[in-house]
């Protein structure tokens, strides 16, 4: 019997040509072919995989023996082959996988004891579990352990054998502080016991709320530790709800109109409301007031501090010129901002009001506490402003119409935009003379020092023209002071960090839910000084602040959650507040 040399399928004796592929049939003697696929027949039929596979194995010999091997495997018995292969090779190959990942998988993780773990630093127990195959997630509580350091595992104990597969979570403690659940609205046993766990004296105030026998008010705020944000560092303090008569506590969180009618219900009808920057659930709702929450108060004039996003910025840090309506001007720092701004860390700046001038005040500038007090005020400008000096409030004019081609000085501080953000400065871009800043509106530098353009001595007086005095504006700098990005909820970030204001990218952003400072870091810039003598002293030509000709250098660091200054809701002011 003869076979096909290109197909493998028997032939019609004494056929010329294939009748399944149609090739060209040679003379083979079929006692030949018969010898040939006998012997490669009984080889084939001793193999599991071609005997129980269907393949015409007299097929599989002719192609042997003929030296057509590519023919057969293009033919179907040929395809039958190698899908028989393949599928070997398949189970092959799970079997090995199964004995080096699936075999691997059961084994069994000692996880370290407690001893090595109070011990060893939190992040390398983290890398050696992770190390060892183990899945590890590391999540954070308030406890008496030390800010960083170990406190327990959520799903295992010190000791334990686990399998390899195990996904285990890591508590590191977040130093002491208040939970957010289980204080507030608690009795004072069970809020105490919460309290002493965190291994820090625990003082216990009263309060005056409608919600009495209850913990009304905590110290830090829940959801905080006593490192950030608190009034004392070493202390916890909680207060417990009593009769009186007073601003009630439980006005904290309360909605603005409401607030006001529940103060009238109690016969104090002398309120006005207030706007200020708030995290995104107090929206609305009173935050502060004056006096403080919780204390008694008799009767006479109260305000209410309630929260405002960044729709709200333009509004509340602007005024109406006295002479214009139209015309606003950017004065207005403080009523929005004062309070506590801390960092994750823990590093925090106290921003406090300061009002220029004293009598019948004008501009409403922040400082803070360390700041240098001048009697006579007349430095002003050393505080946190929004915009230029100017001997009028020109220079902090926002954009408007009523005086047609007039230059706009604001035109290039973001408070004159649409994002909802505004920059803070130190010295309304005011150069240096020497060592010391401005202390006089008339002021010139002449030679680092200081002269007094109106009362000049007699040897500067002689020049007549200031710019013919020799050593006019020499040695005067303009210096890199501090300088802030104020970000209340709701603001464009997106947007400013489209436009080039930062340099470089942060690694997680800030939570956008809660208003928020950045704060410029010098040590970031390769310079911070440049000489004004050039430019006579013109602010306009101060690189490190925006005026009407540019923009500020681009602000170091970018925007990270890491270097956020976070606004520290503290309603209740626990030095007005009697111990229990």
């Amino acid at each position: 019997m003869a076979f096909c040399v290109n197909c493998g399928s028997k032939l019609d004796e004494g056929s010329k040509f294939c009748s399944s592929c149609g090739s060209s049939v040679e003379n083979y003697s079929e006692s030949k072919n018969y010898a040939t696929s006998a012997n490669y027949n009984s080889q084939f039929s001793e193999n599991p995989t071609t005997a129980n596979s269907g393949i015409n194995s007299d097929a599989v010999n002719s192609a042997v023996k003929n030296n057509n091997l590519q023919g057969f495997f293009n033919s179907k018995q040929g395809k039958i082959v190698i899908a028989a292969i393949a599928s070997v090779v398949v189970v092959v190959i799970m079997i090995f996988c199964w004995l080096q990942f699936g075999a691997r998988s059961n084994r069994s993780i000692s996880i370290p004891k407690a001893s090595a773990l109070k011990s060893a630093p939190l992040q390398k127990t983290v890398d050696n579990l992770r190390k060892q195959g183990l899945t590890v997630t590391v999540s954070k509580e308030f406890s008496s352990v030390k800010r960083g350091g170990f406190v327990r595992f959520a799903n295992a104990h010190p000791g334990q054998s686990v399998p390899s597969s195990f996904h285990i979570t890591v508590i590191e403690s977040n130093g002491p502080g208040i939970p957010k659940k289980g204080v507030v609205g608690q009795s004072i046993e069970k809020a105490k016991k919460v309290a002493n766990s965190m291994g820090i004296p625990v003082e216990v105030y009263n309060i005056i709320s409608t919600n009495t026998g209850k913990v009304v008010a905590t110290d830090p705020m829940p959801g905080f530790p006593v490192s950030n944000g608190s009034s004392d560092k070493s202390v916890i303090r909680l207060a417990v709800g009593v009769e009186g008569k007073g601003v009630p506590a439980d006005l904290f969180g309360m909605d603005k109109d409401e607030a006001v009618n529940k103060l009238r219900d109690l016969g104090l009808k002398d309120v006005s409301l207030h706007p200020h920057f708030s995290s995104e659930k107090n929206l609305g709702k009173i935050i502060a007031s004056n006096p403080a929450l919780g204390t008694k108060f008799s009767g006479g004039h109260i305000d209410l501090y309630y929260g405002v996003d960044a729709s709200e910025t333009k509004n509340i840090m602007t005024m109406n010129s006295p002479s214009d309506n139209s015309v606003r001007w950017a004065t207005n720092t403080a009523p929005a901002m004062f309070g506590t701004w801390c960092t994750n860390d823990g590093d925090c700046m106290e921003l406090q009001t300061h009002y220029y001038p004293k009598t019948n005040p004008i501009f409403t500038f922040l400082q803070f506490p360390d700041d240098p007090v001048d009697s006579n005020d007349s430095r002003f400008y050393e505080y946190l402003a929004l915009c230029n000096y100017s001997q009028d409030p020109g220079a902090c004019t926002l954009p408007h119409d009523y005086e047609s081609g007039r230059e706009d000085r604001m035109k290039n501080h973001l408070l004159s935009g649409d994002t909802g953000a505004f920059e803070l400065y130190r010295g309304m871009g005011l150069p240096y003379c020497g060592e010391t800043t401005n202390d006089n509106i008339g002021n010139i530098c002449v030679n680092g020092k200081w002269i007094d353009s109106f009362e000049p001595p007699e040897d500067i007086k002689q020049y007549g023209s200031p710019d013919k005095i020799p050593g006019y504006w020499k040695g005067s700098s303009f210096r890199m002071r501090d300088f802030f990005l104020v970000v209340p909820v709701h603001a464009n970030l997106n947007k400013i960090e489209s436009s080039g204001y930062f340099e470089g990218k942060g690694n997680k952003k800030p939570d956008t839910t809660r208003p928020f400072i950045l704060r410029r870091n010098s040590k970031l810039y390769s310079q911070t000084t440049v000489d004004a003598e050039p430019y006579k002293g013109e602010i306009g030509d101060n690189p490190f602040v925006p005026t009407n000709k540019h923009k500020a250098v681009p602000f170091k660091p970018a925007p990270d959650d890491s270097v956020a200054y976070y606004l520290v809701e503290k309603p209740f002011d626990w030095s007005k507040l009697p111990i229990a």
